[in-house]
């Protein structure tokens, strides 16, 4: 490879969200059985540790689900705080305290020094619902020790598996082929919209964090994802090295957001004007197999 085609490198780390369960019951499927094809492909393609935000209040609903997590880290990859029960900061206190409550559970899943469960996510991307919000929930992150891990590339794999949940109750093979090929399209569109957004209000390239759900959707098509961004020129990296880079130690400091990513908070910021993105996700996910 020459250095001209290696500077077109994209460079992603993947992460997880609202780990152990995401998204509905799909027929046929457990939510270990999704975890571990999840973790099989992940092995498979020698991606690097990827980190999964846990909410413990799933834990403390589901009690089986204690055994993906543990699966999870047996599987050397790390887990970060989501909060206790995945909630809004309309309350801050509450939110505060919400935070510090996820906390028992990851020390006992990863037991050690903490600073490698010290990683946060923001539930829906909301910040702060004012400025003044936004910084005393980082100044309490920053007192606890923990970064922060915004995502800068979303492909909505949330919103497939509610729609191939329902093709799989119908037993409509077709329409799960048809959501397959569209989701992959999607992503591909994503990948280029939110990596040239990023280059927009940084003034390059920059690393990007890719959010994705535990899902049966997401299990079924996640080899497929990464094989399509590796023919994208992605490379895959662990998730330190993406925040080791400048663009993640920025603070837009606005409020209030929801659903932004880093790059988004920061266009905003700037006053960028922006070429209308596609739906995201598509409205006809809602319509089919109904």
């Amino acid at each position: 490879m020459n250095l001209l085609a290696a500077a077109a490198l994209i460079e992603i780390a993947v992460t997880f969200v609202d780990l152990p369960r995401s998204g509905p019951e799909v027929a046929g499927v457990t939510r270990l059985q999704t975890a571990q094809s999840i973790l099989a492909v992940l092995r498979g393609r020698r991606l690097p540790p990827v980190y999964g935000f846990v909410n413990g209040k799933l834990v403390a609903d589901h009690p089986e689900d204690k055994a993906i997590l543990a699966a999870w880290v047996a599987a050397k990859n790390p887990l970060g705080n989501h909060t206790w029960s995945h909630s809004e900061p309309a309350d801050l206190a509450a939110y505060l305290a919400d935070i510090d409550r996820n906390e028992p559970l990851l020390r006992e899943l990863m037991p050690g020094p903490d600073a490698r469960w010290k990683v946060f996510r923001y539930p829906s991307l909301n910040q702060g619902e004012t400025v003044s919000d936004r910084d005393a929930i980082r100044a309490h992150l920053s007192a606890r020790g923990y970064r922060i891990a915004e995502p800068s590339l979303s492909v909505d794999d949330w919103a497939w598996t509610e729609a191939y949940a329902r093709c799989r109750a119908h037993g409509d093979a077709a329409a799960v082929e048809e959501l397959k090929a569209a989701f992959l399209e999607s992503a591909q569109v994503s990948l280029a919209l939110d990596d040239a957004l990023a280059r927009r209000a940084f003034g390059r390239r920059i690393p990007l964090v890719l959010t994705l759900h535990p899902g049966a959707f997401t299990a079924l098509m996640l080899d497929a994802l990464l094989a399509l961004f590796q023919e994208e020129r992605a490379r895959f990296v662990p998730l330190e090295t993406a925040l080791a880079d400048p663009a993640y130690q920025k603070d837009a400091r606005i409020a209030p957001t929801h659903d932004e990513l880093l790059q988004d908070e920061q266009a905003r910021l700037r006053g960028l004007r922006l070429v209308p993105r596609p739906e995201r996700p598509p409205h006809s996910l809602t319509q089919i197999c109904l």
